[in-house]
């Protein structure tokens, strides 16, 4: 990069000093100061970057400035040159041999790219937990931009090929000369992510699994065995079917509905109906979850009804056909 800059800016030196020779021989040279390092926001060095004058002589641009954010050094013999033909005598304070210029520029991050393609993909694609790995044009960890460009980076356009899982994207700052006469060109891998709970500790079967139990991890969606469950509220009033072990995903095989109904217990048996609601206590024939179907008996006569169970040791018979409530009574009896 320093033989490109000087390679150059060797050309700028020619205009110059065959410019100004004539104004050089009419007068001594006046001693001013040379700056080590200067720091530029343009895309040219002036003389007052590197030499301590004010004034018009200080807008004359010597050399090409390095690329945004980018560093340089230009030799002081080239500076005194540049300098003396303009009748100045530089000071090196310093005696260094080299000026270091460098290029203002504000830094925007690999990171903050593929934030920005991560969005994308959530806006465009719905993949709002979307993994990225990005590959800049320029193979580095960063791109920079003028230091006024101060607004944010924004998608021109994307593309996702899901069955590869890879991404391409054209980004830009509207406000930036650079981006908008060739805007940010990415491309890189992506995996659909989700959130899934995760057993922290083993359970035995027949166990209820709480909140305590799990903890939330990232996977890759294509990772995911069948039946994986992604939603933990998916889990409440559930019993393991079989012992499980610490750091087990959820399978929707792997639970089955917690009995709050055992077999052959007695229950309290709600009877609803249009302008009727009584209770009574009963026999559950079979065990229920809770929503289950389940079959209870008549203590006293023995004729089995079907009910829903709708709580601990309750289940409710809903009569749908309105009529007289004896009518109603003498089936239950």
């Amino acid at each position: 990069m320093i033989m490109h800059l000087l390679l150059r800016t060797g050309f700028a030196l020619t205009v110059i000093i065959s410019s100004v020779l004539p104004l050089a021989a009419q007068q001594p040279p006046a001693r001013v100061a040379l700056r080590a390092d200067v720091a530029v926001n343009r895309e040219t060095v002036t003389l007052g970057d590197l030499l301590e004058v004010s004034g018009a002589i200080a807008d004359t641009p010597v050399f090409r400035a390095p690329a945004l954010g980018r560093s340089g050094t230009i030799q002081v013999s080239r500076v005194v040159e540049a300098a003396r033909a303009m009748g100045l005598e530089p000071i090196n304070r310093a005696a260094a041999a080299q000026v270091t210029v460098t290029r203002q520029a504000r830094r925007i991050s690999k990171t903050e790219v593929e934030e920005m393609v991560r969005r994308g993909l959530g806006s465009r694609f719905g993949m709002d937990q979307a993994e990225v790995s990005i590959t800049l044009d320029n193979g580095e960890n960063a791109i920079f931009v003028e230091p006024e460009a101060t607004g944010d980076l924004k998608i021109v356009d994307i593309f996702h090929d899901p069955k590869a899982r890879r991404v391409e994207a054209v980004l830009t700052i509207p406000a930036s000369r650079s981006l908008t006469a060739r805007p940010l060109r990415v491309s890189g891998s992506v995996v659909d992510m989700v959130e899934v709970p995760v057993l922290v500790r083993a359970v035995a079967r027949g166990e209820a699994i709480r909140a305590v139990d799990l903890r939330t991890e990232r996977r890759a969606r294509a990772e995911l065995p069948a039946g994986a469950l992604t939603d933990a509220g998916s889990l409440t009033g559930k019993v393991t079917r079989n012992a499980l072990v610490a750091g087990s995903l959820l399978r929707e095989g792997d639970l089955v509905k917690q009995d709050i109904v055992e077999k052959n217990s007695m229950v309290t048996v709600v009877y609803e109906g249009p302008g009727l609601s009584l209770s009574m206590r009963g026999k559950a024939m079979e065990a229920g979850a809770m929503g289950d179907a389940i079959l209870i008996q008549n203590v006293q006569s023995k004729r089995a009804v079907q009910g829903t169970v709708i709580g601990p040791g309750k289940v409710s018979v809903n009569f749908g056909v309105p009529g007289p409530v004896a009518a109603v009574q003498s089936t239950l009896e």
